[in-house]
C-alpha cells in the first residue's frame, strides 16, 4: 500500500478519535476552565487531522466514504 493512502487512514481514525474525545468531556470529574479547554484542543486537532487525511486521501476515497455513510438521498 502506498504510504501517503496508510497515513491518510491513520489521520482519519486519529480524527475520529478527538471526535469521541470531544464528547466523552462531559464525563470527566474536571472544572469546567480545563474542560472547556481540553474540549477545544481536542476539536481543533481533530478538525487539522480531518484536513490533512483529505489532502492525503484525495477526493476519490473521500467521494467513497461519503456515499458510503449517507443515509438520505436528495
Amino acid at each position: 500500500m502506498y504510504w501517503k493512502t496508510t497515513l491518510g487512514w491513520f489521520t482519519l481514525i486519529l480524527s475520529l478519535c478527538c471526535t469521541v474525545l470531544v464528547y466523552s468531556f462531559p464525563f470527566f470529574d474536571m472544572p469546567v476552565k480545563k474542560m472547556t479547554v481540553g474540549m477545544a484542543a481536542a476539536m481543533i486537532t481533530g478538525k487539522g487531522l480531518f484536513a490533512a487525511s483529505a489532502m492525503l486521501l484525495g477526493k476519490p476515497v473521500l467521494e467513497q466514504l461519503k456515499r458510503r455513510f449517507r443515509f438520505w438521498k436528495k
